[in-house]
């Protein structure tokens, strides 16, 4: 997990999606395992970039806490990370919403 600011999130937001705006959070999958010293595999997912000024930003528009606003964006990093891809289909998007929602409960933030 890498916390950066809006120039950073830009560059790598224009350089990996061809969109030249912030956001508050970027998944990069690395889509590979690798064998550790027991020779046992394991996996690395990939890395989630976060915008700590956006998701202020974010919590604010949405009426949230930072605390909840940050760990929504953590859980949909991951979402992305296990396959999930809202920008597929109006289906893929709601359920990825309801997976982020679901998660959010499991963890009893209160805003």
């Amino acid at each position: 997990i890498a916390l950066v600011g809006q120039g950073r999130i830009r560059e790598l937001n224009k350089k990996y999606r061809g969109k030249n705006r912030v956001t508050d959070v970027l998944s990069f999958s690395y889509d590979n395992a690798e064998g550790d010293i027991s020779g046992k595999a394991r996996y690395n997912l990939g890395e989630i970039v976060i915008c700590l000024k956006e998701v202020k930003k974010n919590a604010k528009k949405f009426k949230q806490n930072f605390k909840k606003e940050l760990v929504r964006v953590l859980i949909h990093g991951i979402l992305h990370l296990l396959g999930e891809d809202h920008e597929k289909s109006r289906k893929e998007a709601e359920l990825m919403e309801k997976k982020e929602e679901y998660y959010l409960s499991q963890l009893k933030i209160k805003n």
